[in-house]
C-alpha cells in the first residue's frame, strides 16, 4: 500500500503544507499564517493530523541549521523553534513518527529525487531570496557539514567598495533593492520590489540598470568561486529570482565577462533553475523522511 505524508514547511510569514506519497506527488495542499508561538505551532500539527488521520508519518522543512537529534540550532524569522527539540515535542504532540530537514536541503532533496539534479552525482543548489542559502549534494547525497553549516553559501566573503561583505549582502534581493534606494537618495523602507525593480530597468530607469548588473556581477563572483571550490555536474538557481526568462542567460553573460580576460584557464559551469517551485521544500521533506527511515 503507498505510503503517505503529512509535509510542512515552516517559514516566516507562512507555513505551507500538504499530502505526499512515497513516489513524490503532492496533494491537498494549504497555506496558514505561521503560528506565532511554539505551542500553536504544535496545536496546528495536531489540527492537520486530525484532518489526516491515516498518514505514516510527519516530514517537515524548517529555517535554520537542524541537527539528527531534532534541535533547531541558529536563528531565522521563527525565532521559538531555535532551541526546544522540536521533532520530539511534534511526535509527543501528534502521536507519529517525525522527521525535520532545512529548508534549503529540502529544495536539494527534491531536485535530487525528482528534479534537475536526479541524473547527476554531484550539485549545488543555491536559493536566492532575502538572503542567499543553498546545499551541496554530493554523490546523491545532501550534506550537511561538522557544524550543519554546509551550504550556507550566503556567509561566503567578497569585497565591495572597499569593505568585505558576505554574499548575501552583495548578491541578493535585498542587496539589489538597498543598492536601488542607495542610488536614488530614498529610505529602503520605501524603496520597490526586485519584481518593480526589473520592469524599471527595462523601461531605461539609470539606477535600476546599474543596480541590476551590480547584483549579477556578484552572482557571478560567487558562482565562480563554488564552481572551482568543488566543480560539481550542475548549479541550480532557486527563489522567486529564478522564475525570470532570462535569469540563466544574464548570469552567463556576466560569468562570461568576469571570466573572457584572465590568464588562467576556468571552467564554465552548467547553471540551471530548480524544476520544483512552490513544493520543492514539500517533496524535499519527504524524501529526508524516506531517508531517515533507511537509516
Amino acid at each position: 500500500m503507498e505510503k503517505s505524508f503529512l509535509s510542512i514547511d515552516l517559514g516566516g510569514t507562512y507555513t505551507k503544507y500538504g499530502l505526499v506519497d512515497q513516489k513524490g506527488n503532492v496533494s491537498k495542499t494549504h497555506k496558514i499564517i505561521t503560528p506565532k508561538d511554539l505551542s500553536a505551532l504544535l496545536e496546528a500539527a495536531r489540527v492537520m493530523v486530525n484532518q489526516n488521520p491515516t498518514i505514516d508519518g510527519i516530514a517537515i522543512s524548517a529555517p535554520g541549521a537542524v541537527s539528527h537529534s531534532g534541535v533547531i540550532h541558529g536563528t531565522s524569522a521563527i525565532p521559538y523553534i531555535h532551541g526546544p527539540n522540536i521533532k520530539k515535542l511534534m511526535q509527543q504532540s501528534t502521536d507519529k513518527k517525525v522527521s525535520i530537514e532545512n529548508d534549503a536541503n529540502c529544495a536539494a532533496l527534491a531536485e535530487s529525487w525528482k528534479g534537475n539534479a536526479q541524473e547527476v552525482q554531484n550539485a549545488i543548489v543555491i536559493v536566492v531570496g532575502t538572503g542567499i542559502g543553498g546545499a551541496f549534494i554530493h554523490q546523491g547525497v545532501v550534506q550537511q557539514g561538522k557544524h550543519l553549516h554546509a551550504g550556507e553559501f550566503g556567509y561566503m566573503l567578497l569585497k565591495h567598495e572597499g569593505q568585505w561583505h558576505s554574499w548575501s549582502e552583495v548578491a541578493a534581493m535585498s542587496s539589489l533593492r538597498k543598492e536601488v534606494a542607495r542610488q536614488k537618495s530614498v529610505p529602503y523602507e520605501s524603496i520597490f520590489t526586485g519584481e518593480q525593480i526589473f520592469e524599471m530597468a527595462a523601461n531605461g530607469d539609470p539606477e535600476c540598470i546599474r543596480a541590476i548588473k551590480q547584483f549579477f556581477y556578484y552572482l557571478a563572483v560567487g558562482i565562480y568561486n563554488i564552481q572551482h571550490m568543488y566543480d560539481p555536474d550542475i548549479i541550480l538557481f532557486g527563489g522567486g529570482i529564478s522564475a525570470r526568462e532570462n535569469f540563466i542567460t544574464e548570469l552567463y553573460r556576466e560569468y562570461d565577462a568576469l571570466t573572457e580576460n584572465m590568464h588562467f584557464e576556468t571552467v564554465r559551469p552548467i547553471l540551471d533553475t530548480c524544476s520544483f517551485k512552490q513544493h520543492a521544500n514539500l517533496v524535499g521533506a519527504v524524501k529526508h523522511f524516506l531517508q531517515s527511515e533507511r537509516n
